[in-house]
Order: C-alpha cells, then sequence, then structure tokens
C-alpha cells in the first residue's frame, strides 16, 4: 500500500505457466524489507517490454517515506489528464519482462474495508505478446506455448 500511496500508477503483469516457479518464489518473499526484483534476480522493463534507461529498484520508485491511505475515510485520485500524463505514467511503468502482457493501470479511489483497503482502478494502457493475442482474446495461438496463469 506505501508503495501504491506514493505512486498510484502500477503494471499487472499477466504470467504464464512456465513461470509458475518465479510465482510461487514472489508469492513466498515479504516485499516490506527486501528487493523482491534484485533479491530473486527478475529481469523488469517498462510496460510493453520497452528497456528501462536505468537500473529500477523498489525503493527507487517511491521516494521518502509515504505512509499509506487514510483508514478512516475515503480517498480519490486526481484525473490522469492528457496524452502527456498518459506518457508520464508509462515511462515510470515497471514490468516483469517475461510475462505474456501487462496492463498499465491506475488507482482511481481507495476506500478502508475491514482492516484493508479496497482500490478502484483504471487501465490506462495493455500490451500483449503477439503469440498470445487473437485479435479477440488473451491466449496461447500456436502449439507449444503455455497458457496464461489464472487465479479463479
Amino acid at each position: 500500500a506505501r508503495m501504491l500511496a506514493g505512486s498510484p500508477t502500477f503494471c499487472l503483469g499477466i504470467a504464464s505457466q512456465s513461470m509458475e516457479d518465479l510465482l510461487l518464489r514472489v508469492g513466498s518473499c515479504s516485499g516490506r524489507g527486501v528487493d523482491k526484483a534484485r533479491e530473486l534476480g527478475i529481469p523488469l522493463c517498462r510496460a510493453g517490454w520497452v528497456p528501462h534507461p536505468h537500473t529500477i529498484t523498489a525503493s527507487s520508485m517511491v521516494e521518502g517515506d509515504v505512509p499509506p491511505w487514510p483508514t478512516d475515510r475515503e480517498t480519490c485520485m486526481p484525473a490522469l489528464r492528457g496524452a502527456t500524463a498518459l506518457r508520464e505514467a508509462w515511462e515510470k511503468s515497471v514490468a516483469v519482462m517475461e510475462c505474456v502482457a501487462h496492463v498499465l493501470a491506475r488507482v482511481c479511489r481507495v476506500r478502508p474495508v475491514h482492516g484493508h483497503y479496497l482500490l478502484e482502478c483504471e487501465t490506462l494502457a495493455a500490451f500483449v505478446r503477439r503469440d498470445y493475442w487473437t485479435g479477440k482474446t488473451l491466449q496461447p495461438r500456436r502449439e507449444g506455448l503455455p497458457p496464461t496463469v489464472s487465479f479463479l
């Protein structure tokens, strides 16, 4: 929550089954005191598999000690307006290189609910590897490609 409070844009990565071992390692490691990407050797990029011009670490993504959102009221974020704001959000994006799709999103509204935060977010842009986009659906287009991971 602290990282999203400091920078409300983020990138969701859509993983394939070939990433299951990495997902288990990421899920079993707390990110509170450690940079998971550096610790686990996860290659990062911008959304859409564009290399970053500099090294990205979790600590470099948020400046200073940003407290999480208030727990006693709803928080609304200002609207993102214009192509320049969208480009700036993309330039700050951090994605996992190995994912088959990246969804660039931003937090619009935060509601505290029973000791947790319920986030309302909007999609800003989406990128899908050609081998996983049929023109309508996200799925492997040829034999031998691992399917995407579903958490349903």
